[in-house]
């Protein structure tokens, strides 16, 4: 059998670039609680996912985790906006 071909390799590279992505930007939520489940759950998707193998879904995923990661940092940015400065 031969092995993952070049473009598997690039898109797994960029798959786990995204989950790391993901898993930073909930521990920049300041709710404890709140950054856990986001973690279980980013967790649970990537594990739905883990054994698709065509390139043209994985890119469909790609792209829709971007667009989550987008959304996730835009609500945290505003809930930290609408809270006020801390200091």
């Amino acid at each position: 059998m031969a092995g993952p071909t070049l473009q598997t390799f690039l898109q797994r590279g960029r798959v786990r670039s995204l989950y790391r992505s993901l898993l930073r930007a909930t521990y920049k939520q300041n709710d404890a609680r709140i950054g856990g489940e986001l973690r279980a759950w980013i967790r649970a998707e990537f594990e739905q996912s883990r054994h698709v193998d065509d390139p043209g879904t994985v890119e469909m995923l790609l792209s829709q985790g971007k667009g989550q990661l987008r959304d996730l940092l835009r609500s945290m940015h505003f809930t930290s906006t609408a809270k006020g400065p801390s200091s």
